[in-house]
Parts: C-alpha cells; structure tokens; sequence
C-alpha cells in the first residue's frame, strides 16, 4: 500500500445551511484527515487537520487543530475506525484523544475528548467534553467514536402505553423533555437523555460465564428444586452438596444444586441415593451467554423492562 493510502481521509460531512456555513462554503465538504498528508503514521497521537474542498476536489481552506495545550485534539495514526466528523446544533465536532502530539500509543488510552469548531472557526475550552479517565467511563481502550450523531444507532421514543418509536438524532433533538425524563442543557436548550439505543451497526454481542455462586446456580437450575422439581420461592431455597462436603464433596458448578430447604435438611450428609432421592439432571457448568442476558434491571428503569431478563 503507498504512503499516500495509508494516510487517509476519515470522515467526510457535506455542508449545507447551518451555523458551519458561516466558517465553510455551502455545498463544500469537509474531511478530517489525520497527520500532514505525506509522513508515515504510526499509533502515536497525531495532528488533525479539518480541510475544506469543493465537489471538484479543490481545497478551499485547512484548519489545524490544536496538538498541545487545554484546546488539544489529536487522533490515533493507525486506529482506522477513529475519526468520525459530526454535525452538532449546527456546528462541527470532531471526536478525538485529550493528549500531545506524539504521545504513545494514544488509542489505548482513555484520554477521550469531543470538540466542536466554533463559528469562528476554532476551538475552546467551553466547546470540550473530557469524558471520565477512570471509574465509570463511557469509552475504553480502543475506537472512540460517535453513535447517533453518525448514524450507526437510533434511540427509542418509548412512550407511557408501551408505544415504541426509533428516532434519529436530528429528530431526538427536538423532542419534548417529559415529567421524569433525564435531560442535558444545550445552548439551544435542553435535550432529553435516550434510554434505549438501537445499535445499526457491531461487532459481535460479547458473551460471558455466569458467576458461580447462589445466584447462578438458581439462574442455571431455573428456580427447581432439582430433586422434587418445584418452583421454589427466593426463601424457601438453598444450595445442596450432591456429594456432602464431609464426604469430600467439592463446592463447584457439577456438585451444587438448588433445593428445597426441607429437602436439603432430609438429605443431611447423605448421597442422594442414600436419601431416596434422584436428581432432575445431573449438575455441570453453565454455557457461555450473551452479556444482555445477564443483565438485570436493578435501577427499576421502566423502559429497559420489555428488553432485560426479570
């Protein structure tokens, strides 16, 4: 692959009547491109540049962000999925790294930061979102981007008879602020918070081993007794030793069932067999599962009900 290929325009935004027409030409476009246009990337943080370029591929104009100081906005060399351009209330934003040219790595860092070009064609400190750099953080590791404002998911308008609604950005902006309704204040005033996004676009929905413990092994065994075979109540169950611990029985998925406490209290140190009695199935470790379906509605979010297990 040339030098020129690996250097590349990341996103592109047509302009048209907005508050952008005051900085671009109307029917120009605008391309972010990452480094200077000739040298070698490399996964360091690198300058990012906003270029201008009539439809007949001319440049009108270039405007260099920041690569140092509280207004820097740099981007990953080699992380091809960065460098998302977005229209936000009518102005330019640019998604990138809060960290110096040059700096190592960038994009496994969590040095997240959206801007939006001013209509005086730069950027400032009130224009910055620094998103969280521990804790609780909205990004991580690699592919910082954008979601509905680049289309690659919708939100839902979940109304309070159950009627569901995909909405897209332009159009969620302009929606009501409801009684109860979380919201963000703009220069243009409040925006409500989505609750539910639709994703258009992803990978793969990551899947994981529920925890071994009383709460798994009463998901894996459906809330049966695996001995009578009926519904338990959350107190009238307990975990069971198939092989009892004093008889050298391990605490593991293939040795642990879910039972009726007075069951479990008859069986004592017993085998089942012993106790007269014989397992629905026998016990092994449970499959992998996707992520959602180990999600559990604990903020009692009544419009995440119709979507996350009970």
């Amino acid at each position: 692959m040339s030098q020129s290929l690996t250097l590349a325009v990341a996103s592109a935004i047509a302009i048209s009547g907005s508050a952008m027409a005051g900085i671009f030409g109307s029917g120009n476009v605008v391309v972010e491109r990452v480094g200077d246009g000739t040298a070698a990337l490399s996964s360091a943080a690198t300058a990012v540049s906003v270029i201008e370029m009539s439809k007949a591929g001319v440049t009108k104009q270039q405007l260099d962000l920041p690569t140092s100081g509280s207004t820097q906005v740099t981007d990953s060399g080699s992380a091809t999925s960065d460098g998302y351009l977005n229209v936000y209330n009518g102005l330019l934003a640019v998604s990138g790294y809060n960290a110096a040219s040059g700096t190592a790595s960038v994009a496994s860092s969590n040095t997240k930061v959206g801007t939006v070009i001013g209509s005086d064609g730069n950027v400032s400190t009130a224009t910055r979102t620094l998103f969280p750099t521990s804790g609780t953080m909205p990004f991580t590791a690699n592919n910082f981007r954008s979601m509905i404002a680049t289309g690659a998911a919708t939100a839902l308008d979940i109304e309070a008879d159950g009627n569901i609604r995909p909405v897209t950005w332009k159009e969620w902006l302009g929606l009501s602020v409801r009684e109860g309704d979380n919201a963000i204040g703009t220069v243009n005033g409040p925006v409500r918070v989505p609750s539910v996004l639709v994703l258009a676009r992803y990978d793969r929905v990551p899947k994981k081993r529920p925890k071994f413990g009383v709460r798994g092994i009463w998901e894996r065994d459906g809330g049966l007794c695996q001995y009578t075979g009926r519904k338990l109540r959350p107190h009238e169950g307990n975990i069971d030793h198939v092989v009892p611990l004093s008889r050298g029985g391990p605490t593991s998925w293939d040795n642990c069932v879910l039972a009726d406490k007075r069951v479990n209290s008859r069986k004592g140190n017993k085998l089942p067999e012993e106790a007269g009695l014989k397992l629905l199935r026998k016990p092994s470790v449970p499959r992998e599962l996707p992520v959602t379906h180990l999600i559990r509605n604990t903020h009692q979010v009544r419009d995440w009900e119709m979507f996350l297990a009970k």
